[in-house]
């Protein structure tokens, strides 16, 4: 599961969540089709992609696929692809909207019925 919070850029409190529980693709930018629409002149139309390239979920398996012209920064760090590792901040171009990323684990399953002894 990964959970996107816009952060009010000054104090950094949330704006907004968004959580994706068996989502393989979560789209990014101004256009009305993506995921997350972000109204900013700065976020292009289609500014990034998180890509899990694990399709049963496995958190430390989510991409970010940068795509906007004005550039994508993780913890500050200009990326155009790059592997997430854990939670993190992404600025959507410099000045821009931030998101806080959080990769939480897949809960498992418990039984349901107990053994008799």
């Amino acid at each position: 599961m990964i959970t996107l919070t816009l952060l009010e850029a000054q104090n950094k409190t949330p704006l907004k969540d968004w959580c994706f529980d068996e989502s393989s693709v979560i789209r990014v930018g101004r256009a009305a089709d993506n995921d997350i629409v972000l109204d900013n002149n700065l976020v292009s139309r289609y500014h990034l992609e998180l890509r899990n390239n694990n399709p049963k979920g496995n958190v430390d398996d989510w991409e970010i696929i940068s795509k906007g012209t004005n550039g994508t920064f993780l913890n500050g760090v200009l990326v155009t692809r790059i592997q997430l590792t854990g939670n993190c901040l992404l600025q959507l171009a410099r000045g821009g909207p931030i998101l806080k990323v959080e990769l939480l684990p897949e809960l498992q399953q418990q039984p349901t019925s107990a053994k008799k002894l």
